[in-house]
């Protein structure tokens, strides 16, 4: 990756940025020998995994109860309630398995990017959580958009990392706003 700093990603245009290297790159902030490289590595290796089992699956709750499968039940992935001072850092989730929000969007967003699977991070105060975002088959995207608003909150819309991938509806967030 061209980018050795934190600021020399923020240059790029967004649809360059990878958000699993930004946070590597934070992680150096905290931690000054790092071997982002080898977690890099770490985070390719899962997606390779990842990229095999979902093969041609296209059903996107299907695919998002593999990926809770494989990272909070056989990885063994854990949400933090109490916070310290680094767990919102890939490199410690993937050091420890043990995380905050953060750390858990960065890690689902860094192989969801790398799976090319269509995934967004959404910030609410004091929260993150990831949202699945669908695209039109008929311009070239693999996913349906729903056709009723009522649709829209199919079971996986918005993923909930803290609870081991639990599909919450947007109201929970509503209210926790």
């Amino acid at each position: 990756l061209a980018c050795q700093t934190v600021e020399e990603m923020l240059e790029l245009p967004d649809p360059d940025i990878d958000i699993a290297y930004g946070n590597l790159l934070i992680g150096k902030w905290y931690e000054a020998d790092i071997k982002v490289h080898d977690y890099l590595a770490q985070l390719d290796g899962m997606a390779a995994e990842l990229r095999s089992r979902i093969g041609g699956k296209r059903d996107p709750d299907q695919i998002v109860r593999l990926i809770n499968s494989y990272l909070f039940e056989e990885k063994g992935f854990i949400a933090e309630a109490e916070p310290y001072n680094k767990d919102f850092l890939l490199h410690d989730l993937l050091r420890t398995k043990r995380g905050r929000c953060s750390a858990l969007v960065a890690l689902y967003m860094g192989l969801a990017e790398r799976v090319g699977l269509p995934m967004a991070s959404v910030c609410v105060p004091q929260h993150i959580f990831v949202r699945w975002h669908q695209t039109d088959r008929t311009s070239g995207g693999l996913w349906r958009i729903p056709a009723t608003s009522a649709d829209r909150t199919a079971p996986h819309s918005n993923i909930e990392t803290t609870k081991r991938g639990t599909a919450l509806p947007d109201e929970i967030y509503r209210q926790r706003c």
